[in-house]
């Protein structure tokens, strides 16, 4: 699937003023300064996804939220075990003896996920008029930084929007990724032509 310049500039630029809104809630809730880097996206289909999922293999925790509307697919947010065990120390002023994550640490990465994911989301439905809905999240660990579905098939074509954030106090980063598997891509391109 081909799109132009302008719109992977476009999309590219949303998801940086959503990440931005991300980083600034993120900031808000734990009072620390966030750093983000730029964000990247990558246009894949089946075969190089899995490429692209082996690149990023590890011990995650990552919050996942169904899209759907005129954009479908998934958001993430994904850290290492260690990472989001510490970020949710700090959120909650409180040290966990127990390795690995409990459902006290389950419960509230769920939240930072929700408010993170639905703020990248929200410049997306801002700035292109596009209506997206989020599921209830849900947290898993996994071993790779995006969860991929049985249910994708050779059909489907990827966009995934990554980016990481840091908090450099604490030696904590994350990786934020919205993955489309559906996009109206003609209507995105008219909506650039009408710039």
């Amino acid at each position: 699937m081909e799109i132009s310049r302008e719109l992977k500039d476009l999309l590219t630029e949303v998801f940086h003023i959503g990440v931005g809104q991300a980083a600034d809630a993120l900031s808000e809730m734990l009072d620390l300064e966030i750093e983000m880097e730029v964000p990247q996206l990558h246009f894949l289909n089946f075969s190089t996804m899995e490429e692209y999922l082996r690149q990023n293999q590890g011990e995650f925790v990552c919050v996942r939220q169904e899209i759907h509307g005129d954009l479908e697919g998934m958001g993430t947010l994904s850290l290492t075990v260690d990472n989001g065990k510490t970020l949710m120390e700090q959120l909650l002023k409180i040290t966990f003896m127990q390795p690995g994550f409990g459902l006290t640490e389950m419960e509230a990465i769920k939240e930072v996920g929700n408010i993170i994911i639905n703020a990248v989301g929200a410049a997306f439905d801002d700035i292109i008029k596009f209506e997206i809905n989020f599921d209830v999240p849900h947290v898993s660990q996994i071993d790779t930084a995006i969860p991929f579905q049985a249910s994708f098939n050779e059909q489907h074509f990827f966009m995934v929007a990554q980016t990481s954030i840091s908090i450099k106090e604490f030696c904590v980063e994350g990786v934020i990724n919205l993955m489309f598997t559906s996009l109206r891509i003609a209507a995105l391109e008219d909506l650039v032509r009408q710039k």
